[in-house]
């Protein structure tokens, strides 16, 4: 948990599907 580099595409806004890497909120 905890705000990390993800890629150019924060999981903020609904409607972007999770990313298979960097598990955000496992």
């Amino acid at each position: 948990m905890g705000k990390v580099s993800v890629h150019p595409s924060p999981k903020g806004r609904p409607g972007n599907p999770p990313r298979p890497r960097a598990p955000i909120c496992a």
